[in-house]
């Protein structure tokens, strides 16, 4: 009789890891969807900023002198590529970098680029990622009460 109580026990244990478990795979799985959403956002929004600068740095580098002038290093190295601008930009708004050596580079050509790249980094600092947690906190509410109808319907 002592062991069906432990046995049980240890089921009801075993079972509420398992919900919290359950319930962590639905909200991943509810997700996804989002999260292929967001990726394809986020890659346009790097893409436009990207051939926006890269098209600003080939026009400021037209000149033999200006390609080669080394105070234009960090430009080149930053944005003097579509595939450059775009990790450069993706660095910057993830924490891989800090921006402020993105900021310091631009400013380099003068004119609005550097602005330009503090309208990306709050566009995506403040509106794409909030909108983004926004999503994935939603789902995982609905994932929360797919759990709960499940269990609902298990105990019936």
């Amino acid at each position: 009789r002592v062991i069906r109580i432990v046995r049980v026990a240890q089921i009801i244990r075993v079972s509420r890891f398992f919900r919290e478990l359950r319930m962590m795979i639905f909200s991943i799985l509810n997700s996804t969807k989002s999260l292929l959403w967001v990726f394809l956002v986020l890659g346009l929004v790097f893409y436009i900023f990207g051939v926006s600068f890269v098209a600003a740095t080939t026009t400021f580098l037209n000149t033999t002198e200006a390609y080669n002038d080394p105070q234009n290093q960090a430009l080149k190295d930053h944005f003097g590529t579509l595939e450059v601008a775009m990790f450069s930009l993706y660095c910057s708004m993830s924490g891989g970098n800090d921006w402020a050596m993105y900021w310091e580079a631009l400013a380099i050509m003068g004119g609005i680029y550097h602005w330009l790249f503090l309208i990306f980094i709050t566009f995506c600092l403040f509106a794409v990622v909030n909108i983004v947690t926004g999503v994935f906190v939603e789902s995982a509410l609905q994932a929360n009460q797919t759990d709960k109808d499940i269990i609902i319907h298990e105990e019936i």
